[in-house]
């Protein structure tokens, strides 16, 4: 509150300008200034001097019953704030299984900073994760950029953050790893397994083929389960469509990639998220800290 009004209160808590002067330990000219430059302001007379003290006037009556509202909302303000770092926060994460590495291992460094947080994270493709962010269910939903075809016109924000793309990934047992070079047309008499249960990427391999003229790819198996499909590309001499990062955590476990003579999808990757204005500080946090772990990871190549 202004220094006029608080000295101003003072006066009347005591009943005496030299109390309040005492009281706040300054000068009593300084305690009768701040009183003048108030009735100045205001063009009124807020106190009558009696032998004892002083007393308020009608106008006087009205400023302190205003000034004693004022200080209760701003003790209000001062304690709405602090609970915001004394009481649990959520904060709701959808993914999908790209993100299980970055997340990985920014999540305890977060939680140190911000130890009142409840964090709930939900795996789920875009396509599911995506309305639960419009509802209100989600805070934040790591995906790609294909989420907008679910946007439609709700007030969402996609943040890209890195490129990805999907990739063809075999053992290296694989007959087809001694050639140099394929295309999708050659490798479709082979069974394959989806690490997505998003289909509007493992549709896109099907676009392709259809382009050709070839006959769909017959996929066995779409799981989010990794150790489910590596067994079956192991095992089964199946093909593996999955996203360049998940290589980046097989590729020293006998799993390598097929080159192709042309891209199957390049995308972005990032944060959908409500729109900057609408989001509160711990999300803002989050995405700052998931955009330097992305940036850390990127050069180190883990992602």
């Amino acid at each position: 509150m202004e220094k006029l009004f608080t000295h101003f209160m003072q006066v009347v808590l005591h009943g005496s300008i030299s109390q309040a002067a005492i009281f706040l330990n300054i000068t009593q000219p300084a305690i009768s200034r701040s009183i003048k430059t108030l009735e100045e302001r205001y063009k009124v007379q807020l106190f009558e001097r009696k032998a004892r003290g002083v007393e308020l006037t009608p106008a006087g009556q009205i400023m302190i019953e205003r000034c004693i509202l004022i200080e209760n909302e701003m003790k209000g303000m001062e304690s709405e704030i602090n609970s915001l770092f004394s009481e649990k926060e959520s904060l709701r994460i959808g993914s999908g299984p790209a993100w299980e590495t970055p997340i990985k291992e920014m999540i305890s460094n977060f939680l140190f900073m911000y130890p009142n947080v409840h964090i709930e994270i939900m795996p789920n493709t875009i396509e599911n994760l995506i309305p639960k962010l419009i509802s209100g269910e989600l805070d934040i939903v790591l995906g790609g950029e294909n989420g907008k075809s679910f946007v439609e016109n709700n007030d969402v924000s996609f943040i890209p953050l890195m490129d990805t793309r999907l990739c063809i990934i075999a053992h290296e047992n694989h007959k087809l790893v001694q050639s140099s070079e394929y295309s999708l047309k050659q490798l479709s008499d082979y069974p394959w397994v989806g690490f997505q249960s998003s289909n509007s990427m493992l549709d896109s391999i099907n676009k392709l083929l259809s382009r050709e003229r070839t006959p769909p790819i017959n996929f066995i198996l779409k799981t989010g389960f990794i150790e489910v499909a590596l067994a079956l590309v192991k095992k089964n001499d199946a093909l593996l469509c999955a996203t360049n990062s998940l290589l980046y955590k097989i590729k020293n476990r006998g799993f390598v990639e097929l080159p192709l003579n042309e891209p199957i999808w390049h995308y972005h990757i990032g944060v959908w998220t409500k729109p900057n204005a609408q989001r509160r500080h711990l999300i803002n946090e989050f995405i700052k800290q998931i955009k330097q772990q992305v940036a850390n990871n990127k050069h180190h190549k883990h992602f």
